[in-house]
């Protein structure tokens, strides 16, 4: 039994209702994080609970943990055999990546304001330890948007990947936390922040 499952209750209809639930405190961007719509969660056991997409992207996400977990189970039981550590296997990826415990589905509704299920990627909650953690956000992929997507979306998506790193360094930040001491405030920068500080830096170098 994982850390997700021995405080959670669950109806008859397997949809957890876990209310400990809250918004993470040091989630720095994307859903939820300086807007209205549904984001990741966690709750008192260190577990983060993520939304998944309702189209493929979701399908895609899961399944890319799935995949991660089955490759290391089986470099595991083969003891790195090479049939195992093939160039196609993503074991690898295993060590760097937070501990994934499948997909759920759950009700938000003191969060959302909405009472349906919601199918949610269970993960280890990597900040669940720290008081004061340092945090920062990557959007990986030198693009953002994906080819089954609609063309006024891969449209908008080209703009903003335009005027970011992206295309460049094949990532952008998206958001950060800092804790430099222990008598300071955290420092949060948010995307636009983080902008107009690379456009300074660009200037003084």
């Amino acid at each position: 039994m994982d850390i997700a499952s021995r405080t959670t209750q669950q109806n008859a209809d397997d949809v957890l209702v876990i209310p400990s639930l809250r918004r993470s405190e040091h989630q720095v961007a994307g859903h939820g994080c300086a807007d209205e719509k549904l984001g990741p969660v966690v709750d008192d056991n260190g577990v983060f609970y993520k939304p998944l997409q309702n189209d493929d992207r979701g399908y895609r996400e899961a399944s890319f943990y799935d995949r991660v977990n089955a490759d290391a189970r089986a470099e595991t039981e083969s003891n790195g055999s090479t049939e195992c550590g093939s160039i196609t296997s993503l074991a690898f990826l295993h060590r760097y990546l937070p501990s994934s415990y499948g997909t759920c589905s759950m009700v938000l509704e003191h969060i959302s304001g909405h009472a349906d299920p919601v199918s949610c990627l269970k993960m280890e909650d990597i900040t669940h330890t720290y008081t004061r953690p340092c945090v920062m956000d990557l959007k990986m992929g030198y693009r953002t948007w994906y080819h089954g997507a609609p063309e006024k979306k891969k449209a908008e998506w080209r703009k903003k990947d335009e005027s970011s790193t992206s295309p460049i360094v094949g990532f952008k930040i998206s958001g950060m936390q800092a804790s430099p001491h222990p008598e300071y405030a955290s420092l949060s920068l948010g995307r636009l922040s983080i902008a107009q500080m690379g456009t300074i830096i660009d200037h003084l170098l």
